[in-house]
């Protein structure tokens, strides 16, 4: 007996759509504005940590919440 994987080819995709020249040529304009604004920043201005809520400790940060002794609400 022969075993099939349900019958879908991988080319099936009739959701995905690929992106027009133009949303394309948009696309990396944008890209090339950010790129050019960057550049324009001298080196030791620029910061490396855009979001300042995950500096710290690297495992703080999915650590699953802990109860906090210092908290004063009753456990």
């Amino acid at each position: 007996m022969h075993h099939t994987d349900g019958g879908t080819t991988v080319t099936e995709q009739p959701h995905y759509k690929l992106p027009t020249e133009a949303e394309i040529a948009e696309t990396l304009a944008r890209a090339q504005e950010t790129i050019a604004k960057i550049a324009a920043i001298p080196p030791e201005q620029r910061r490396t940590v855009v979001n300042p809520k995950f500096e710290g400790p690297i495992g703080n940060i999915d650590a699953p919440e802990q109860p906090d002794s210092s908290d004063p609400r009753p456990s």
